[in-house]
């Protein structure tokens, strides 16, 4: 950012320690006051110009291995930071379930600017996953190739099963789960290894791993 005064002034002087075609990065949004003077006459004159500095906010709060983006009405996109900041695929919302220990960042776009958070380091364990599952189930058969049956010792009330993909992509939801036993169909999605998590109201269950065969 460069501030120029405009006439025809020998001198011109502003405040908050800008030198006059010298370009500077403003920090906060800030009026700027410019004092030209004429020496020939030792006249002087004001005028006042406002810099908008549209900030991003790149705050992240964490739990356990889920990562939540501060900002709202926002761009998202969750980064690998020890894959040179690679974008993770898909992990473009608010909220970033990391299913393999690493350290992440997320790029925000928000007020037309760009800016990336600090890395958080996720660890995952064998025996997972930071905490004792709330939510405890059974998985059988599994491996399996068209549909698997979960079962849970109590009965589960508006719950809710996500599934994602080994990139930490939601490739699969389903809502509003009541009952003790969940059928989970298989559908377009390819063989391959996958991570469940089921949530009902404040509990959450440790991430179960589908593996899905042909």
């Amino acid at each position: 950012m460069t501030l120029s005064g405009g006439g025809n002034a020998s001198s011109y002087s502003w405040s908050g320690g800008v030198t006059n075609d010298v370009a500077f990065v403003p920090i906060v949004t800030n009026t700027y006051t410019v004092t030209g003077t004429d020496t020939s006459t030792n006249c002087h004159n004001t005028a006042t110009t406002t810099i908008v500095v549209n900030t991003v906010d790149t705050a992240v709060s964490q739990n356990n291995n889920i990562l939540t983006a501060n900002a709202n009405a926002a761009n998202y996109q969750w980064l690998d930071c020890d894959n040179g900041f690679a974008a993770v695929a898909g992990a473009v919302n608010i909220n970033f379930t990391a299913l393999t220990s690493g350290n992440y960042a997320v790029l925000v776009s928000q007020n037309n600017c760009m800016d990336t958070s600090a890395c958080f380091a996720v660890i995952i364990t064998e025996t997972d996953n930071y905490h004792a599952p709330a939510i405890s189930i059974t998985i059988h058969p599994n491996p399996f190739s068209q549909e698997t049956v979960l079962q849970s010792g109590t009965a589960f009330n508006n719950a809710t099963l996500t599934v994602y993909n080994s990139e930490g992509q939601i490739v699969q939801e389903m809502a509003n789960i009541s009952g003790q036993s969940i059928v989970f169909q298989r559908g377009n999605l390819p063989s391959g290894i996958y991570f469940l998590r089921l949530g009902e109201k404040n509990k959450v269950s440790s991430a179960y791993k589908l593996i899905i065969v042909d």
